[in-house]
């Protein structure tokens, strides 16, 4: 008893400790990222939803990993956010991904991966 006494700062501390945990949220150990997957807007969005989501989930049962598809309203803020780095992946036509390429380092999917 006089063992608690002498602790009962440092107790109740480490008991607030354990409390605090509680609130903070877990994330499992194999939690994996969610990559971005962007697709210039050749297209309007529901056509590029209707087109890459069949695309986009095959590869995650087969990779395992998890793709999000973001949306651009225009080819220049698709331009944009490709430079400032916005998406994991993105899928261009081949202009694009010459030009982007002397731009930013990039390496292309086929070079990476065999289908």
């Amino acid at each position: 008893m006089e063992y608690i006494r002498q602790h009962a700062f440092s107790i109740r501390a480490l008991l607030a400790i354990i409390c605090l945990g509680l609130f903070i949220p877990i994330q499992g150990v194999n939690a994996q990222p969610i990559y971005n997957w962007a697709v210039v807007p050749q297209f309007n969005n529901t056509a590029i939803h209707r087109d890459w989501t069949p695309v986009l989930d095959m590869i995650e049962q087969k990779t395992g990993y998890q793709f999000k598809l973001t949306f651009y309203t225009s080819i220049s803020s698709f331009e944009v956010g490709f430079l400032k780095g916005e998406s994991d992946f993105a899928y261009m036509n081949p202009y694009h991904a010459v030009a982007q390429k002397k731009r930013r380092a990039t390496c292309q999917l086929y070079e990476m991966v065999s289908v």
